[in-house]
């Protein structure tokens, strides 16, 4: 900006030679708004130093910040400082109030006014014809007047004006706020003597002044001007937050705690605050505006944006010491800067876009904690911020859908469709409703556990580096990584999620060359230790065979990336190239990978491979011991097949040495297996398709001395399929000769298996019986659904058996 458009002014002389209107473009008048009481105790506390002539370090005037707008026809639009004018306005009304000097002075008061509603202008107006002092308080004199309608307490900027004159009665632990002018400027004051200075006509001699910026010259579009003051009409958490942002900022200054910090900005030293609060507004603004909503409103994604920030700033902070400040594993319960942060609880899940800002406490230094949130966590962000911008504007130039290009960079190679969104963005809100909805139109994009990690790691990276050594190739090397990482490291809620952030943390020092650094990394001791092993296998073998080609003409990198995105292996792949000894063999992995396209798809074991239950009939033939079957889930879902290929390796050896395997005949598998039992369960799993039966996720289970497969999360015993069982045998056989009846339908169809401990049976002489767990059988009342306690006895008093259970059913 051209500082030669400067000018010096105070608002009676502004005023005395312009109106100012305030557009209704802008939103309403939020200084006086509840939830502001600090901000106006400050800064009506400044105001009156400077009328009283006690500023600090012995300054003689108070100088406000810059007010920018445009003049037509004599008359200002504020493009910002609209607050800032608004309040000198009402304090001056209130003095001349007190003064005695309203009437003369009323016409010069009237160049003042709203025209976001009728109902503040008309109040703006009707102030400034007000009667006569009372010995009534402000507020109380205001709306006693006949010209006050009840219905303009309804008005946002009305109401936010009568607490600027007349304060609240919001209280802290020191007492009332002193938060209204008529509160602090009491009849003690001389308001005489406090007019005559306002009103001084000399510049220099008035206490109160302000810069005033024409950006006639500039060639403001209606887009900026929109950019700028869309926010909607209720001042926004961000808004808010913003506000007492800066507020924090300035007061560091006077403090002399961030005074020394300053920067180069457009060819000129400035102090570090003035330029991160001018970004704000400009080149940060920039880039959320490109994913605004419908309402060109910017405000909930840039407050999103912030909160999850300063939440991974949180979970990473570090005393000087290098060590993590919060070691406690219960965040959720312990910290509530935490709790605020990570969001409300929504149907089980955290979400921070339903965070409401109500103080600056969470992001302001912890009590005993001055590490957190110190001037590094704002610096830090300041470098993230500028950094993405100017990667920003580099695509910009470059590329014409440079934004969505920039967001699919981000996106994991196996999905480009993911929700994941860096900078936060606007979805369609399913609560809205068309009339009378409470609920906004548009909300932000939310992060899951996994998703906020690689947020954290983006951010990371661009704090690391300064734009002119960013590097496509590094970034997407970078992001490749972190999220194999983030999705095989089992992130399943709040603690896993830290620590795997954590790692990321560290491994982010060296983004900008993640391969040089894994491939001499010690990875014994990181989270997420399998994945890590991994990587560093990977990373070795690109960085070291950088001229590698197949015969293709592909390199290691993009076989591997190839591989990690082909079914639902998503990053993790070592099955393809570790042996049964848990060695690393790259031999195995051309072979490997051709066989696991085929074998499998997105969600788990592809459909050709499904019927007979093929290939996990080919896994459990290479079982030779109970831990092999007691770790299975047995079904062909994605999520059971990820954990079958990265933890069953000495299986896995033989099941991709299988050629064929649509031929193998499962008829002639005999079980290695010495134990009786379980190497009968063994081949009845192998032999026949009993496993196209099983339709829900199910597990081993030993009982009553039998084998099981237990449905995950049943309840009920007659859902539990019972193998390595001769009853299976001789009851089949029995039914198929129908000397019984299966009018339980627990017989599985076309198969000898039975669901259940007990087979309650019917035989044709019309009798029930029932083949309990305990290998006994017992008559079945089927009115009372109960059996008798005794077991049923052959002609020599012995207990039926197995063994004897076809012959007496048969002689009935």
């Amino acid at each position: 900006m051209n500082n030669n458009n400067t000018q010096q002014a105070t608002f009676w002389k502004f005023l005395s030679e312009r109106k100012i209107e305030i557009p209704k473009i802008q939103r309403d008048y939020a200084q006086g708004r509840i939830g502001k009481e600090k901000l106006r105790e400050r800064f009506l506390n400044d105001l009156k130093n400077a009328l009283d002539g006690k500023l600090p370090n012995n300054e003689e005037k108070l100088k406000l910040d810059f007010v920018y707008g445009s003049i037509e026809n004599e008359k200002l639009y504020p493009l910002d400082g609209q607050q800032r004018l608004t309040t000198l306005w009402l304090l001056h009304w209130f003095i001349a109030y007190k003064a005695g000097v309203l009437p003369e002075n009323q016409n010069i008061f009237k160049q003042f006014t709203y025209e976001t509603r009728v109902s503040s202008r008309e109040f703006c107006k009707k102030l400034s014809e007000i009667p006569e002092q009372t010995d009534r308080k402000i507020v109380e004199h205001i709306q006693n007047q006949t010209c006050f309608f009840s219905a303009w307490k309804q008005d946002p900027t009305i109401q936010a004006m009568l607490n600027m004159l007349g304060g609240t009665d919001i209280k802290n632990k020191e007492g009332d706020i002193i938060d209204g002018i008529e509160e602090l400027f009491d009849d003690k004051c001389n308001f005489k003597d406090y007019w005559e200075k306002l009103t001084e006509t000399n510049d220099k001699k008035c206490p109160i002044i302000f810069y005033y910026m024409p950006l006639n010259d500039l060639k403001l579009t209606d887009d900026l001007y929109i950019k700028m003051n869309a926010r909607g009409k209720p001042l926004t958490s961000f808004e808010n937050f913003k506000a007492d942002l800066v507020d924090y900022m300035k007061k560091k200054i006077e403090n002399n705690e961030w005074k020394q910090y300053k920067v180069e900005f457009e060819g000129k030293e400035i102090d570090w605050t003035t330029c991160f609060e001018i970004k704000l507004d400009t080149d940060w603004t920039n880039i959320f505006w490109k994913n605004r909503s419908l309402e060109y409103n910017i405000d909930d994604i840039y407050f999103v944006f912030f909160n999850r920030y300063f939440l991974n700033a949180l979970i990473t902070a570090k005393n000087n010491d290098g060590k993590y400040i919060f070691t406690g594993k219960d965040w959720e319960k312990d910290n509530d800067t935490f709790k605020y942060l990570i969001g409300p609880k929504v149907e089980n899940e955290t979400d921070d876009t339903k965070i409401e800002y109500h103080n600056f406490d969470p992001y302001s230094p912890i009590e005993d904690k001055e590490e957190v949130f110190s001037f590094e966590t704002y610096k830090r962000l300041s470098k993230i911020l500028d950094n993405f911008h100017s990667v920003f504007k580099i695509k910009e130039k470059k590329e014409e859908n440079h934004l969505e290009n920039i967001r699919k960079s981000f996106l994991p190679s196996w999905d480009k469709e993911s929700n994941f969104r860096f900078i936060p963005e606007y979805k369609d809100n399913p609560k809205y409703k068309e009339n009378h909805s409470s609920e906004p139109k548009y909300i932000p994009t939310i992060l899951t556990q996994q998703q906020r990690v690689v947020f954290f790691a983006i951010c990371r990276y661009f704090e690391n580096i300064n734009s002119d050594s960013y590097c496509e190739q590094k970034l997407g090397q970078w992001i490749r990584v972190v999220w194999n990482i983030v999705e095989n490291a089992g992130i399943d809620g709040v603690t896993p999620m830290i620590g795997t952030m954590r790692l990321i943390d560290d491994l982010a020092n060296y983004a900008n060359d993640i391969y040089a650094h894994l491939k001499n990394r010690n990875v014994e001791k990181d989270a997420a230790k399998e994945q890590m092993k991994e990587e560093k296998e990977k990373a070795k073998l690109i960085d070291e065979n950088k001229d590698y080609r197949d015969p293709d003409g592909k390199s290691w990198e993009e076989k591997i990336i190839e591989a990690e995105k082909t079914a639902f292996f998503k990053g993790a792949i070592r099955f393809m190239f570790t042996d049964e000894n848990g060695d690393y063999d790259w031999n195995l992995f051309d072979d490997r990978y051709k066989k696991s396209q085929t074998y499998f798809d997105e969600n788990g074991v592809a459909e050709n491979y499904k019927k007979g239950s093929i290939l996990l009939r080919l896994l459990i033939s290479n079982f030779i011991k109970l831990e092999h079957f007691q770790k299975l889930d047995y079904d062909n879902n994605a999520s059971t097949w990820k954990q079958i290929l990265l933890y069953y390796r000495k299986t896995l050896a033989s099941f991709f040495n299988a050629n064929n395997i649509e031929t193998i005949d499962f008829n002639t598998f005999n079980s290695p297996i010495e134990d009786s039992k379980l190497r009968f369960f063994h081949n009845d799993l192998c032999k026949t398709s009993i496993l196209n039966h099983i339709s829900s996720l199910s597990y081993l289970h030993f009982n009553h001395d039998k084998y099981s497969l237990f449905p995950y999360n049943t309840k009920s015993k007659s859902k539990i399929f019972v193998l390595a069982d001769k009853r299976n045998e001789i009851l089949s056989k029995l039914i198929d000769d129908k000397v019984i009846i299966d009018s339980k339908k627990q017989k599985l169809e076309n198969v000898p298996y039975f669901w259940g401990w007990d087979i309650a049976f019917e035989h044709c002489n019309k009798e029930w019986y029932k083949w309990t767990v305990g290998n006994c059988l017992k008559k079945w009342n089927i009115d009372t659904q109960q059996y008798d306690e005794e077991p049923i006895k052959d002609k020599d008093g012995n207990n039926i058996t197995i063994d004897t259970l076809d012959t007496y059913l048969r002689n009935l």
